[in-house]
């Protein structure tokens, strides 16, 4: 057997090993819609790499490609603009390789895509003229606490009411005739995700009784607000007198309305 004379006979190979990741992408959480970019990152050891990713939807892995909802696919992070909801529950994974072709694989990590708020708004009917009126959001997306900001008509100042509960209405003031109110957003406080469109139903009306109606709830005085729905009446207003147990009495002059309608079993003195 010939015997080794000098490290010159020896052929030095190299191995093209993995490259070793320090930081491996972390769970991220966003919003339906959103359009603030949510990023995957990873970062190996030092040196020159190429970069791909790859998400599971629950069927098994496939590479992300660039377009649509994906940016920088081929970089150490991807990011993901306007995700959808049903994106919520998707994991991601880096490929890192140099250039000999070791390749390592980073851990999953997973998106979480919060809803926006989706429900309907709701108007009271047939209030008193003047009396505070109401709105009510609902949404099949829990009690929750939300804030709702709306306007009159299509050109009104919008008005922010916060800490709304689903289902229970919430105060918009004195209305004094049939009013229609159009909500501009509705943010979910628990998840801070915000619609601006396409809701269940987006308005809601406010109706007026017509009529300024006689209650007798306090006593019989015709001049006292607090017997009537709608405030004492004047020369502009229609006037029903329905059959109650305080009947009304006018005991001086000034009473006016503009017409009246007496139910059979009631009575004016």
């Amino acid at each position: 057997m010939e015997a080794i004379s000098s490290f010159s006979d020896f052929t030095l190979g190299s191995e093209c090993l993995p490259p070793n990741i320090s930081t491996h992408p972390e769970a991220q959480t966003t919003c339906e819609l959103s359009v603030d970019a949510v990023t995957f990152t990873v970062t190996p050891e030092a040196g020159t790499y190429t970069y791909s990713w790859e998400v599971n939807t629950g069927s098994g892995w496939t590479t992300v490609s660039n377009g649509g909802v994906y940016s920088n696919a081929t970089t150490a992070s991807l990011s993901i603009t306007s995700p959808t909801y049903s994106m919520n529950g998707y994991a991601y994974r880096a490929l890192v390789a140099r250039d000999c072709g070791g390749t390592a694989t980073s851990d999953a990590a997973t998106l979480t895509v919060n809803p926006q708020p989706q429900g309907s708004l709701s108007g009271q009917t047939d209030i008193c003229k003047g009396s505070a009126g109401s709105l009510t959001w609902t949404t099949p997306q829990g009690t929750g606490s939300f804030d709702i900001t709306y306007k009159i008509g299509e050109s009104g100042t919008p008005k922010l009411v916060e800490n709304v509960a689903s289902g229970v209405p919430f105060p918009v003031g004195a209305i004094a005739e049939n009013t229609i109110f159009n909500l501009i957003s509705v943010k979910d406080r628990a998840t801070n995700c915000t619609r601006t469109t396409s809701f269940t139903q987006g308005s809601a009306e406010i109706t007026v009784n017509p009529y300024i109606t006689w209650t007798g709830a306090t006593d019989t005085d015709w001049f006292k607000a607090s017997n009537w729905c709608g405030g004492v009446p004047t020369l502009t207003d229609d006037v029903i007198i329905p059959d109650v147990t305080n009947e009304p009495v006018i005991a001086r002059a000034g009473a006016v309305t503009k017409s009246m309608i007496i139910d059979n079993n009631s009575s004016v003195t």
